[in-house]
């Protein structure tokens, strides 16, 4: 794609700066929490080390997707020919077979809203692929938008059954979640489940076990944020809201990323849409490697 605009390079810097700016007090804020850890009391450091949950929402997902901002800009600026430029600046694009792979994701549905259908529809529309992380539950609730997803060419991951936060749930019942909805997937799509997503991002070393163990494991695939792990690349803080900021976040995606969006709002479908709209002849939109669900045998 090349921009035709002066006007183009002129955001593309100021979104650099931007991102650079927001890194450095990223550093600040992390090197005064090394401080004040490095200042615990003798007891607190001779406690034994917990397993760590992975957990990107709140603080600790603003100065994660801060950092991945800040990287993603210089990557946006050391290749201009792939920049998205709004407010009607005007650039040529070069469609061919070359166009890098992108994974979007969906999270949390089915749903009673018709907004899984919604989604559905527009990856039709822009002749895209997406996998769906969904909910047992919901799956049993609203099988026809499972059979939506298998049947025109999307796949399935396991999202539990109930969408708790498997850190706080015993192992046991860690296992059970995952099966029930494993099983549940495989008998209304009749394909096999070979991915997952912890809910809320909440895992650690002893869950994602439990994952490969049930052959779930995200083995063909990685992500920065938790590496096999079930997580993302780019959060797109759809389910924050904010049309901006959520802009702002889809514009990082770069090849090969891992984007995390939900279909459970008409916020989440419409900026989708919006994004779609002026992105879908950058990339080629892709299922997860190793998620393609196959018919169960």
């Amino acid at each position: 794609m090349a921009i035709t605009s002066n006007r183009a390079e002129q955001e593309n810097n100021e979104f650099a700066t931007g991102a650079i700016t927001r890194w450095f007090l990223v550093l600040v804020v992390m090197a005064t929490v090394t401080a004040l850890t490095q200042t615990q009391s003798p007891a607190a450091a001779d406690a034994s080390p917990q397993p760590q949950a992975a957990s990107f929402v709140g603080s600790i997902g603003e100065l994660a997707q801060l950092e991945g901002l800040a990287s993603r800009a210089a990557a946006r600026a050391a290749q201009p020919e792939m920049q998205r430029v709004r407010a009607g600046v005007s650039y040529e694009v070069v469609v061919g077979p070359d166009r890098p792979d992108v994974y979007f994701t969906f999270d949390d549905g089915p749903d009673h809203r018709g907004v899984t259908d919604r989604v559905l529809d527009l990856l039709d529309a822009y002749d895209a692929k997406a996998t769906f992380f969904v909910v047992g539950r919901a799956a049993e609730a609203f099988p026809e938008q499972i059979d939506r997803i298998v049947n025109e060419g999307h796949s399935l991951g396991n999202h539990s059954y109930s969408h708790p936060r498997l850190t706080s749930l015993s192992l046991a019942d860690v296992r059970r979640e995952l099966t029930r909805a494993s099983d549940v997937l495989e008998t209304l799509s009749g394909h096999e489940i070979s991915c997952y997503r912890p809910p809320e991002a909440k895992v650690n070393d002893q869950i994602h076990a439990i994952a490969v163990e049930l052959g779930i494991g995200n083995e063909t695939w990685t992500a920065e944020w938790g590496s096999h792990w079930g997580l993302w690349d780019v959060d797109s803080w759809d389910w924050r809201g904010g049309r901006d900021r959520t802009l702002d976040a889809l514009d990082t995606v770069v090849e090969g990323d891992v984007v995390l969006m939900h279909s459970l709002s008409d916020f989440s479908a419409d900026i989708f849409d919006e994004w779609m709209s002026d992105n879908h002849d950058r990339f080629d939109f892709e299922v997860l490697p190793g998620c393609m669900t196959k018919p169960v045998r």
